[in-house]
């Protein structure tokens, strides 16, 4: 398996940075974790410029050392998924809706707060 270079490195992670800010939706085709292994690698979600991108490639290799391959095969998995064609059943056929979490790497915190107060306010009335 050849290795992962730097210019290889920063193309994959400019592809994925363009999937981001177009439709995040996309990594919702991939499990959890390979979403997870993607944004803790490449971390398309983050401005990074060329040297950044570089520097955080190496600080998180040596910390986590098997999370280069564990992002690559999440890179494979996301490629194929948009290969895929989305199956159609015959006209008249019951529809089947799938619903797929989109990991958000960093937390929102005006709708956690959102979340939180309004969880508050329906659960106060039942005491």
């Amino acid at each position: 398996m050849a290795r992962l270079t730097s210019s290889n490195y920063l193309q994959t992670r400019t592809w994925l940075t363009e999937l981001w800010a177009t439709d995040p939706t996309i990594f919702g085709l991939l499990s959890a974790g390979d979403q997870r292994y993607l944004h803790d690698y490449y971390r398309p979600s983050e401005a990074l410029g060329r040297s950044e991108a570089l520097v955080h490639r190496v600080k998180v290799s040596t910390r986590q050392r098997s999370l280069p391959q564990c992002a690559g095969r999440a890179v494979r998995h996301l490629t194929h998924a948009l290969q895929t064609p989305v199956p159609v059943g015959p006209p008249g056929a019951r529809k089947q809706v799938v619903v797929s979490p989109v990991i958000r790497p960093q937390v929102d915190v005006d709708d956690l707060v959102r979340a939180l107060l309004r969880a508050a306010r329906d659960g106060s009335g039942s005491e």
